[in-house]
């Protein structure tokens, strides 16, 4: 590589991850997200706690478990750049909504399921051992299910990634909620964060 192309590449690189630009499009306990570019289907999680070095950490859970994982196109021990996920709160809550509005009347118990900003605790109580602490909720819940086939298969969807994620470490779905859900551009479920 010559010179003056190392000096472009450089260049490139300092201004994408100067993230002082850019608008933080998510944040965890250990991350901000920020977008890649506007148009880009990558995204970088910077560290907030550079010297703990949980990029790597997270790069290297990633790597090992790429169909749990989003993919991972850079890293370093302050950020890594990974593949954006579509999440999947605003699918499943659109979901939701749109079947109880084409529910005449819906009752109570609908309305409660409308209004939970985590509807994964419905679909994987059975396989966290938990139960709701409303069981009309959950049998309502899985009337719905059984009523739409987009539903039922993103529960089913849900249930998988919970099941293989449990299989390799039980650490891994003790953060297992809808906002921390997404789908890759080839629609597998995937977990943005452990």
């Amino acid at each position: 590589m010559r010179e003056s192309e190392l000096r472009r590449l450089i260049r490139e690189t300092i201004k994408e991850l100067n993230t002082h630009s850019k608008d933080i499009i998510g944040t965890g306990g250990s991350f901000n997200v920020y977008s890649f570019n506007k148009q880009s289907n990558k995204i970088i999680k910077y560290g907030k706690y550079p010297d703990m070095e949980e990029a790597k950490e997270h790069a290297d859970m990633f790597k090992k478990h790429p169909d749990l994982f989003p993919k991972i196109y850079k890293e370093n021990k302050n950020y890594i750049i990974v593949e954006k996920l579509k999440l999947l709160t605003p699918l499943l809550d659109n979901l939701v909504s749109e079947i109880l509005g084409n529910i005449n009347t819906p009752n109570n118990t609908q309305n409660k399921i409308n209004k939970q900003p985590d509807k994964v605790k419905y679909i994987v109580s059975d396989l966290r051992k938990r139960n709701i602490s409303d069981p009309n909720e959950l049998k309502e819940w899985n009337s719905l299910i059984k009523s739409n086939p987009n539903l039922y298969i993103i529960s089913n969807n849900i249930r998988n990634l919970f099941t293989n994620a449990k299989k390799i470490d039980s650490y891994l779905v003790s953060d297992f909620h809808s906002d921390n859900i997404g789908i890759d551009l080839e629609g597998n479920y995937k977990l943005l964060d452990f």
